[in-house]
């Protein structure tokens, strides 16, 4: 498929020309095949795994992969670190989530900075996610995860996301307050900038451990639309695919009932608090264009 540049630099999956029209999957449920060869379990600590009152704070760390053929096939990894705020009832799970980081490895070695301004737009973002089971070995599944940035959506699944020939379009608005429409990507050492607005939609599933954890592999599939660069370089053409099976993400508990990353002793666990211990919950996979022979 082909897509720009600055696409490549998004959190992305399945995308398209131009507009990076996604593939998605059918339902809100996706299963999934991990590889062992990705490393998911991490030395967080271990708590009592009781997944009957799962209420309270958590943490979620993904590491979703993607193979990009832009001057030679690579695989780039989109990662994204979410404070999760779960209301339990029986096997049904409300989840509150706060994404505190988003960012990917560099594509033709050109990294991506996505600024906490453009990440906190998409705040919050409210999940139903189900239990299959309290047992430790038993299965978690999310339903859809809607991540929007730079549109204001009534209905950010069911309504149409705006292409080149819609422009302009009333629901586009500048999200980040820098002056641009949409919300702004740094590509590089500030080689160019990119602006867009992108709708992100993203499922996971995984396994109940004997650490207290859930660990797992989910698919993501984005739509986005290219609203202007400073760069012509940014508006390049490259091929993308999704590469579920390499992907992975693991959720710990990190209130006073779990492991307990309130530092400042202030009672909440805050984003820092958690990015400062991101490696304890999930070491990143490093690139490895291997990965990539058959997607």
């Amino acid at each position: 498929m082909k897509a720009h540049v600055l696409c490549a630099v998004c959190v992305s999956a399945a995308l398209a020309a131009g507009a990076c029209k996604p593939e998605l999957t059918e339902g809100g449920f996706v299963d999934q095949e991990i590889d062992a060869g990705v490393e998911q379990s991490q030395d967080a600590g271990r708590v009592e795994a009781d997944f009957t009152d799962m209420t309270g704070t958590w943490a979620l760390v993904a590491d979703f992969s993607t193979c990009v053929t832009l001057f030679k096939t690579e695989e780039v990894r989109n990662r994204t670190v979410s404070k999760v705020t779960i209301t339990q009832e029986r096997l049904s799970l409300t989840e509150i989530h706060e994404d505190c980081e988003s960012g990917n490895t560099p594509v033709a070695n050109l990294e991506a900075q996505v600024p906490l301004t453009t990440v906190q737009t998409a705040n919050p973002m409210e999940v139903s996610s189900v239990l299959f089971g309290t047992e430790v070995g038993s299965t978690y599944r999310s339903q859809l995860k809607v991540r929007t940035w730079g549109i204001d959506m009534d209905d950010p699944i069911g309504d149409s996301f705006p292409r080149a020939a819609d422009l302009p379009d009333e629901r586009i608005f500048d999200a980040d307050e820098d002056g641009n429409p949409g919300v702004t990507l740094i590509i590089g050492d500030d080689f160019c900038r990119v602006f867009i607005v992108q709708r992100a939609l993203e499922s996971i599933s995984g396994t109940l451990m004997d650490d207290g954890s859930i660990q797992g592999g989910g698919s993501l599939a984005t739509v986005q639309t290219f609203l202007g660069a400073t760069n012509d370089f940014c508006s390049s053409e490259y091929d993308i695919v999704g590469n579920d099976t390499f992907s992975a993400f693991r959720m710990v508990r990190v209130d006073e009932r779990g492991l307990d990353f309130d530092e400042d002793g202030d009672g909440e666990v805050s984003c820092d608090e958690i990015l400062a211990r991101r490696e304890s919950i999930l070491v990143y996979e490093s690139p490895d264009e291997s990965r990539c022979d058959d997607p």
